[in-house]
C-alpha cells in the first residue's frame, strides 16, 4: 500500500502524466493478439438427383381447391 500513497497526493493532471509515461515503456510486442485461424467450409449438401426442388407456389397452383 505503501506504493499507491504517491498517486493519492497528486493532482489528476500530474497523475495522467505519470500514467502516460508508464505506458510509452510497455513493450506491445510483448502483448500480441492471437490471430483467428482460417473460416472452415461449409458442409456440402447432399440432393437426391430424383427429388428436384419445386417451390411451394408451384405445388399450390396445381392443386384444386377443395370443397
Amino acid at each position: 500500500e505503501q506504493e499507491w500513497t504517491v498517486f493519492r497526493t497528486i493532482s489528476l493532471a500530474e497523475f495522467a502524466q505519470k500514467y502516460l509515461q508508464l505506458a510509452s515503456n510497455v513493450n506491445l510486442a510483448k502483448f500480441k493478439k492471437s490471430r483467428r485461424g482460417p473460416k472452415k467450409p461449409p458442409p456440402k449438401r447432399n440432393r437426391e438427383s430424383n427429388h428436384p426442388h419445386v417451390s411451394t407456389a408451384k405445388l399450390l397452383k396445381g392443386k384444386t381447391p377443395r370443397e
